[in-house]
C-alpha cells in the first residue's frame, strides 16, 4: 500500500472517529437543551398558576371590599350588582390573559424544541458529509484499492 494511501486511510479513521464524537456530542447537547427547556416550561407553568391564584385572590378581596362598601353605604341594588359584576369580570379577564400568555409560551417552547432538533440533525449531517468527502478524496487517488475494488464503491469494476 503506497504511503499516500496509508496516510489517507489514517485520516479516514480519524475523520470517522471525529464524526462519531461529534454525533455523540450533538446528541448530548440536544438532550441537555431539551432538559433545560422542560425546566423553563415548568417554571412558566408555576408562574402562570401563581398569577391565576393571585388574580382570583385579589378578585375575592375586591369583591369582599365591594360587598362591605355596598352594605355600609346602602347602595341601590342595581349599582351594587353592577359593581360586583365589574370586580368579577376584572378577575376573570386577568385569569384569561394569564391563560393566553401561557398558551403562547407553550407554543414558543415547542418551536424552540423543533429548532434545537433541526440544528442537531444538521450538525450530524455536516459531520457525515465531511466523512464522505474524506472517503471521496481517498477514492480519487490513482491506484487506490479499497475493499478489493479498483475505486470507491466499485466505480472501476467491470
Amino acid at each position: 500500500m503506497p504511503v499516500t494511501t496509508t496516510i489517507a486511510m489514517v485520516g479516514l479513521g480519524l475523520a470517522a472517529a471525529g464524526t462519531a464524537v461529534n454525533v455523540v456530542g450533538q446528541q448530548q447537547a440536544g438532550q441537555a437543551s431539551r432538559k433545560a427547556e422542560q425546566i423553563r416550561k415548568r417554571q412558566m407553568r408555576v408562574q402562570a398558576d401563581r398569577e391565576r391564584r393571585q388574580a382570583i385572590r385579589e378578585g375575592m378581596q375586591a369583591r369582599a371590599a365591594a360587598n362591605t362598601n355596598i352594605t355600609q353605604g346602602g347602595a341601590q341594588f342595581g349599582s351594587a350588582v353592577g359593581g360586583l359584576s365589574q370586580v368579577t369580570s376584572n378577575a376573570g379577564q386577568r385569569v384569561s390573559d394569564t391563560n393566553i400568555q401561557q398558551g403562547m409560551g407553550e407554543a414558543l417552547f415547542r418551536a424552540n424544541d423543533k429548532m434545537s432538533q433541526g440544528k442537531m440533525i444538521s450538525g450530524i449531517g455536516s459531520s457525515i458529509a465531511g466523512l464522505a468527502e474524506g472517503l471521496n478524496r481517498i477514492a480519487q487517488q490513482p491506484g487506490t484499492k479499497l475493499w478489493g475494488n479498483d475505486n470507491w464503491l466499485g466505480q472501476g469494476a467491470r
